[in-house]
Order: structure tokens, then C-alpha cells, then sequence
């Protein structure tokens, strides 16, 4: 059985290298176990399935770079892992409620 403390590593490795976007089958390949069984696991000690996850930390590591000011949404889109900018504007609408673009302007009347 693998401890909540290796899930919790393998998702702050996966945290620290955003832009290697890693699927589920990769992950679980890395530490030696059955994508299913990382599948369980992970959803019962981190909340939420494995893509879930790694949907809503990418989002989240975009708004803070987005907040910062200095790169585009396409840079900030490819600094988090995503390749496809469409893809990367719906996972962060469906997260925000919002595009990347209106949380910039929402950013922007805020200051």
C-alpha cells in the first residue's frame, strides 16, 4: 500500500514541474504502480482525482503568475504545462469562472 506521505511527494514533485505536464500513467510509472491503483489512492488522500488536481493546481499556479503582470496568457499557458491555449482557457474558466483575460482585467480594476 503506498503511505498518504508518497502521494503527497509525487504531488508536490508534480507541483515543482508544472511544465512537464504528467499524465496519470506517467506518474504511476515513475513510482512503480498500477495507474488505477495511484488513481484510487490519490483521490482518497488529496481530495480529488488525479486530473482534478492537476487541473486546479496548474490554474492556480497561472493565477499567481498572471497576477504578476510580465507575461502573456499564451507564456503563462506553456509556463504551467498546457500546450494548447484552448485547452488552457477552458480548465481555467471551469476553475475561475472567468477567462484569463477578464482575471487580468479584474487584476487590473482592482489596483
Amino acid at each position: 500500500m503506498i503511505t498518504k506521505q508518497r502521494i503527497k511527494l509525487l504531488a508536490s514533485q508534480l507541483q515543482r514541474n508544472l511544465s512537464t505536464r504528467a499524465s496519470l500513467s506517467e506518474a504511476a510509472h515513475k513510482i512503480g504502480l498500477e495507474p488505477t491503483y495511484l488513481s484510487r489512492r490519490f483521490k482518497e488522500v488529496m481530495g480529488m482525482s488525479f486530473s482534478a488536481w492537476n487541473r486546479e493546481t496548474r490554474v492556480e499556479a497561472a493565477k499567481v503568475l498572471l497576477h504578476q503582470g510580465y507575461l502573456s496568457v499564451t507564456e503563462v499557458a506553456h509556463r504551467v504545462g498546457y500546450n494548447d491555449i484552448t485547452t488552457f482557457e477552458r480548465n481555467f474558466k471551469k476553475s475561475v469562472s472567468m477567462t484569463p483575460r477578464q482575471y487580468c482585467c479584474e487584476l487590473t480594476k482592482r489596483t
